[in-house]
């Protein structure tokens, strides 16, 4: 009765597997379609992040979030060039199958023309017969489509992780003093070694000792499938049913080589996304294509993303902004990005006022309010040209389109200079609060309009 179930099984695999191939061209292209979102909705993630949730952009822990949107950048280019690659690789193998079933002798090397019979040969050796190409080419689209599952799924895993982390992270913050999150931290961090070590050497031991093995084994894989379950119990099966049947047909030396050579290619591009971003950040270029070209001061380059009228709908949103390049109307419009690592540095430069409870909701609201926008017209310090506007007049503005919350100002412009100016924003610097360092600036052209 097993064998006749077993017979079933393979025969049922079988015709699944024969009929695959077109379910496949069907996958691939709407994978293709929905993995081009991913790069844009990773960026957007990176700046919702980055603007309104971070406490610390280029130092420290800061860097932690731009590696993860390089890891995740690398994820959704690996799987897009993936499934191009795959829709290709299974379009040509149904070429292939067509032209087998048009030339049904495959390729006759003895009949190759203008080549000597040494030749010939060589070629039939090297080459073989066309059908075992056309299944050696079907198994490779096979095993791509489910490596390419399995990349999904592992960037999923980890995505879900990192997502965990850091809103638990951001949980002990808004509970727990600096030092008793430091002190957890340590201590979680340590249990977490400690754990990784520990499975590894029973791991180990219940390799090397069969004794060992056969009396505690069960108890050791028990555990581990209750973590696995623990960490992801919708996504550990599909992925183990994947990693399994990879690392078990194949020899160790060409997984631990094949491993080695994707390791390499994902940090390597994670590496490169990483440095791209961060000097993207800083307003530095990456390589220097021109050798006179601009070298990052704002007032020598004109940034498209820097204008409301020139930015594209997918365009990361700059530190400071200008409606046009190019104003002709009374008033200029400056947009401020308030991220959110500025809120120590402005408490530190200005304290807000009790409210009375007792007063309706609306009042304190509208109290708050103000109170707020007097810290910010101090904090935020603002320049056309070398003129200081003592109160640009703030208002609580979020850019229509995007989750980036910010400050905008009208400034009257009549008295500016025909042709080119600068805003200036700047704030009072982390290291020296007296003075004062450049958070952002736009240059624009002034034509009074008749």
């Amino acid at each position: 009765m097993e064998q006749m179930q077993e017979n079933d099984r393979k025969a049922i695999l079988k015709e699944l597997t024969g009929k695959s191939w077109n379910l496949e061209l069907i996958i691939s292209g709407a994978a293709i379609v929905l993995t081009t979102y991913l790069p844009e909705m990773v960026e957007r993630q990176f700046y919702l992040f980055h603007y309104n949730l971070s406490y610390e952009w280029f130092s420290g822990m800061g860097t932690l979030p731009i590696l993860a949107y390089a890891f995740f950048k690398t994820m959704a280019w690996m799987l897009i060039g993936m499934f191009v690659v795959h829709l290709i690789m299974r379009a040509f193998w149904v070429a292939m199958i067509g032209l087998s079933a048009a030339f049904p002798k495959g390729i006759q090397y003895d009949r190759l023309p203008n080549m000597p019979v040494s030749q010939q040969q060589y070629y039939e050796k090297k080459y073989g017969k066309l059908e075992d190409y056309v299944v050696r080419l079907d198994r490779f689209c096979n095993r791509l489509l489910a490596f390419a599952f399995l990349v999904a799924l592992m960037g999923i895993m980890v995505g879900i992780l990192y997502y965990a982390i850091f809103y638990i992270t951001q949980l002990f913050n808004a509970v727990f003093s600096p030092a008793v999150q430091a002190f957890i931290g340590n201590i979680l961090g340590i249990l977490l070694i400690c754990a990784v070590v520990a499975l590894v050497l029973v791991n180990w031991a219940l390799k090397v000792r069969p004794e060992l093995d056969a009396r505690y084994g069960k108890y050791a894989s028990r555990l581990s499938i209750f973590f696995k379950y623990g960490f992801l119990p919708v996504l550990h099966r599909p992925i183990a049913y994947l990693t399994m049947t990879f690392t078990s047909n194949i020899t160790k030396k060409r997984y631990y080589t094949t491993l080695a050579l994707v390791m390499v290619v994902v940090m390597s591009t994670v590496f490169i996304i990483f440095m791209q971003k961060i000097g993207e950040l800083r307003s530095a270029h990456l390589l220097e294509y021109h050798r006179f070209y601009a070298a990052g001061a704002p007032e020598a380059e004109l940034i498209s993303d820097k204008y409301d009228n020139l930015r594209t709908f997918d365009a990361r949103l700059p530190l400071v902004s200008l409606a046009s390049d190019v104003v002709t109307e009374p008033f200029l419009k400056v947009y401020v990005v308030y991220p959110k690592m500025l809120d120590e540095r402005i408490a530190r430069q200005c304290s807000l006022p009790e409210i009375p409870d007792s007063l309706p909701r609306m009042v304190r609201s509208a109290r708050r309010d103000s109170a707020q926008l007097k810290c910010l017209n101090y904090f935020f310090k603002l320049y056309v040209n070398d003129s200081l506007y003592a109160t640009p007049e703030w208002v609580y503005h979020q850019k229509p389109g995007t989750t980036t919350l910010g400050l905008m100002a009208y400034l009257p412009t009549a008295g500016f200079n025909k042709g080119k100016n600068m805003v200036w924003v700047k704030i009072p610097s982390k290291e020296k609060p007296d003075s004062l360092q450049v958070f952002g600036a736009a240059p624009f052209w002034f034509a009074e309009s008749k």
